[in-house]
């Protein structure tokens, strides 16, 4: 059985993806610029980092509910080896992947479902856009 993250777990994952790609994508175009833009950008890429990692705990204690687990318990595997810490990651950063998984998140974020879904696909590709010309 599905999961469903809760409210405040479905928007912190929508927001936190949406500011990685929109922040880290800005910070990648203006890493490549001169000294001062490669000071703000340094910046933005460390704010991105950090939308990530909360976008990674949020998304294995959702993950973790699942398997009964708390989302440390895959930091640090605690009589348990690696290799189950291994199995039960790999199957939840797979939901990542899967449209359907993600539908789920953007309907219990209970915003817009089309807003939610533009915004998304938006910010991906904004950052391929800004990576494209700040590499090109």
């Amino acid at each position: 059985m599905e999961v469903v993250p809760t409210r405040p777990e479905a928007r912190r994952l929508v927001t936190s993806v949406v500011m990685f790609w929109l922040i880290g994508g800005a910070g990648a175009f203006l890493d490549a610029g001169d000294a001062t833009s490669r000071a703000i950008g340094f910046v933005f890429v460390v704010v991105a980092l950090v939308a990530g990692w909360i976008f990674y705990w949020t998304l294995f204690t959702v993950g973790g509910r699942s398997a009964g687990r708390s989302a440390a318990s895959y930091l640090l595997p605690r009589g348990r080896g690696f290799g189950d810490t291994w199995d039960g990651g790999v199957a939840i950063l797979l939901k990542v992947v899967s449209p359907g998984w993600w539908a789920l998140v953007v309907r219990a974020t209970r915003w817009p479902v089309a807003v939610t879904s533009a915004v998304l696909l938006g910010s991906f590709g904004m950052t391929l856009l800004s990576m494209a010309i700040g590499l090109g």
